[in-house]
């Protein structure tokens, strides 16, 4: 089967401990498009290059709650509010300031949510800080605090006419204070996943995984990952991925990976979507905008984008 790599994502995540006992973790994303397409509103081609390059800086305390958070942005695909109905990538930097207070816990993502997600912060900075939980929970689980990495690539394909596929590794490791276990450090989970669908339903189909971890015992392909065929990227995915899997540490690992998979899905889509005269994402013929509306401030629906988006296709507000 011949294929097009059409995007990739690379995600970063280092956690140290500081002088004093708390923890510092950076987390960097870094989108990647690999081919040229034309545009949606066919006002210009689409050219290969980076579109995200962001950042999020946060600080642990002793008592598992975060006390500094900064997010930067060096790449972003509208950076001029004059062009974009006076509203750009940039205005929402001041929402992650609102993490601080955040309490390291399992109510830690609906927190996250709640305040920096969708309309209300950036989908790209809200993804590195809901990926955040389970790298400082490693950090945090001795005695000690250590030094511990997670490294993400994941790559979107087109094939045919309307197939996509997303591949995955994601590798967690500990890292030494010099390069005595090489720039990698210890491995303390390997984990892959191969997933694809059509552009035309969004249907996740023919999942592959294999895992790797040894502290529970685990090493080879995973039969688990057959339960995310159907899957669909839509509003509530996330509640029925937890629904079809019955926990577990590969449970648990399968479903950090997918989370980090599921946003990609619309990236890596842009390019069969348009080649079919469409806006990207599941929603997008129903309601006559894009299926990532309301994903971050920039596609709030009823704002700039959104607007604009509806009057090239020809559909009024109501769709």
């Amino acid at each position: 089967m011949q294929r097009r790599h059409v995007h990739s994502r690379v995600i970063d995540y280092e956690a140290r401990p500081l002088a004093g006992g708390d923890l510092a973790l950076e987390a960097k994303l870094c989108d990647i498009r690999r081919v040229a397409f034309q545009g949606v509103l066919h006002d210009k081609v689409i050219t290969p290059g980076i579109i995200h390059d962001v950042e999020l800086d946060l600080r642990v305390d002793q008592d598992r709650v975060l006390r500094d958070s900064s997010f930067k942005m060096y790449t972003v695909p509208f950076p001029d509010a004059e062009r974009q109905g006076g509203t750009c990538c940039q205005d929402i930097l001041g929402a992650f300031d609102g993490l601080v207070g955040v309490r390291v816990d399992e109510r830690m993502n609906r927190n996250v949510m709640a305040l920096v997600g969708g309309p209300r912060g950036c989908f790209h900075g809200q993804t590195l800080a809901i990926g955040a939980l389970p790298v400082i929970n490693e950090a945090l689980s001795g005695d000690q605090p250590r030094r511990v990495a997670r490294h993400l690539l994941i790559d979107g394909y087109n094939y045919g006419a309307t197939g996509v596929t997303l591949e995955a590794s994601m590798i967690d490791s500990e890292l030494p204070d010099d390069l005595s276990a090489g720039p990698m450090g210890e491995v303390i989970v390997e984990a892959d996943l191969s997933i694809s669908f059509e552009v035309t339903d969004f249907v996740y189909k023919m999942p592959v995984a294999t895992l790797r971890c040894p502290a529970a015992g685990i090493d080879g392909e995973v039969p688990l990952a057959d339960r995310l065929e159907g899957l669909r990227m839509a509003p509530g995915v996330f509640a029925d991925l937890r629904r079809r899997l019955p926990g577990g540490r590969e449970s648990e690992l399968l479903t950090q990976l997918l989370s980090m998979m599921i946003p990609v899905t619309i990236q890596a889509s842009i390019a069969q979507r348009a080649r079919m005269g469409r806006p990207p994402g599941p929603d997008a013929d129903n309601n006559g905008s894009l299926g990532q509306v309301d994903s971050c401030h920039m596609w709030a629906a009823g704002g700039a984008l959104d607007l604009k988006v509806r009057a090239a296709l020809g559909h009024g507000r109501e769709g």
